[in-house]
């Protein structure tokens, strides 16, 4: 009698872990998208993401469309089935790539294929700009509304891009949301090391417990969100990238980090 209790405990167990699975690296081969087929990030992304799927109005935000080097939109498509699969949640799903003549085109090629914004099949609108330039991506936070539950940086992959593009959407992310930033073997081959050494210091401060608050400097603050190097960032301070302060933890995987939002409540 124990015995046929656990073997049915068993059966149910795997049942759920059946009907719970991950389908990333599935839905990344369906989709031919390289963050599951050249990289290993559903590894992460499973990890932390799973808690969303099936989730009621559920707002996304992925810089990176997909129109340069790997097949536009797939990514917008994997999102969209991965959550939404039945497009009934009411999730919505903004992309943000350039705008220039090829992505243009590249966005009215991929919505003719696929359908309108409203089939609820992909992307819920794509914004088409330059994600290190502030002005821009508040519009569009303005446009979309912002209140994110998941940012992905898949972007242009450049220090000066991210970083603008972090600082302006971080206040944006909902308590408890987690922003990704992908593809950080790039920054290091870019001869420019700024982000690395920023996601250093931002451990470092959160693994020692340390509180630095931003300073700005009266002379020689230039850029869009002022500071030494135009960036909000200031030279010969013990720790020059202050991390936000409700920032609750960083995991880091092969080529990707996420960052995790402080909840409301305690184990939110």
């Amino acid at each position: 009698m124990v015995l046929l209790l656990v073997l049915v405990l068993c059966a149910a167990m795997l049942t759920v872990n059946a009907n719970t699975a991950c389908n990333l690296f599935e839905l990344g081969r369906k989709y031919k998208s390289d963050k599951m087929l050249d990289h290993i990030f559903y590894e992460s992304y499973c990890d932390t993401l799973q808690k969303y799927v099936g989730m009621k109005d559920l707002r996304v935000l992925e810089i990176g469309f997909g129109c340069g080097h790997h097949v536009h939109g797939s990514s917008a498509q994997l999102w969209r089935e991965y959550f939404d699969k039945n497009g009934t949640t009411g999730m919505k799903l903004y992309e943000v790539d350039l705008d220039t003549e090829k992505h243009r085109k590249c966005v009215d090629d991929f919505l003719e294929k696929n359908g309108p914004y409203t089939n609820n099949k992909h992307a819920t609108d794509v914004y088409l700009g330059d994600q290190g330039n502030a002005k821009f991506m508040e519009d569009v936070v303005k446009k979309s509304g912002g209140n994110y539950d998941i940012i992905i940086d898949d972007g242009g992959h450049q220090y000066h891009l991210s970083h603008v593009s972090f600082h302006v959407l971080w206040e944006h992310l909902k308590p408890g949301g987690i922003y990704f930033i992908e593809d950080l073997q790039i920054y290091r081959d870019d001869n420019n090391p700024k982000m690395m050494k920023e996601i250093y210091s931002w451990i470092d401060q959160l693994a020692t417990a340390r509180r630095l608050e931003p300073k700005a400097k009266a002379q020689g603050e230039r850029g869009p969100l002022g500071g030494s190097d135009g960036y909000g960032n200031v030279e010969n301070e013990p720790y020059f990238y202050p991390k936000p302060r409700d920032m609750m933890w960083i995991l880091c995987q092969h080529e990707m980090c996420a960052f995790r939002k402080k909840p409301t409540t305690k184990g939110g």
